[in-house]
């Protein structure tokens, strides 16, 4: 009787250590969160369920989770990052005087205003890639890093979307 008291004893305690283990991974490393809205189509659905680093380096071209009010995140595709100058001009979208390739919009905006943007330190400027459905930088301003949740590393459900997120 009692190996079998040592046995469960020696099995709570793995599986508390396991649950506090996901916990703190679940708090301080990774999270998920589920797509609310088409502003990131073709690349997220609505209804995604997807993975959130929240220990990374924000790149150009990463899908971060932005906080833009107490009660809403969004998420959006990073266009520009500290230093750079983004400019809006005959439809296209330049980073740096540099063209910026989107093979993973949705359509073309063809609405584009012409405007030029210097980012500043600790800003980042952020488009969905559904331009036309998207509520983001052009209308929100840009966003610090405080204000970066994470970036999305893959979606996990449903599972004929699943992917690993990269451009």
């Amino acid at each position: 009787m009692k190996e079998w008291e040592d046995d469960l004893k020696e099995w709570a305690i793995a599986l508390l250590i396991g649950a506090t283990v996901i916990l703190l991974v679940r708090s301080f490393i990774v999270t998920t969160y589920q797509i609310d809205g088409d502003s990131m189509l073709p690349t997220l659905h609505s209804g995604d369920q997807v993975v959130v680093s929240l220990i990374s380096s924000i790149e150009p071209g990463d899908l971060v989770i932005v906080q833009y009010s107490d009660q809403k995140d969004i998420v959006k595709r990073v266009i520009g990052v500290p230093g750079d100058r983004i400019e809006f001009r005959a439809n296209q979208i330049f980073v740096n005087s540099v063209v910026l390739e989107e093979p993973y919009i949705y359509e073309q905006d063809s609405n584009l205003e012409d405007m030029t943007i210097e980012l500043e330190e600790d800003r980042y400027f952020v488009l969905g890639d559904n331009r036309e459905r998207s509520l983001d930088s052009r209308d929100l301003g840009t966003f610090t890093t405080q204000q970066i949740i994470g970036e999305v590393k893959f979606i996990y459900y449903p599972f004929q979307h699943f992917s690993a997120i990269h451009y």
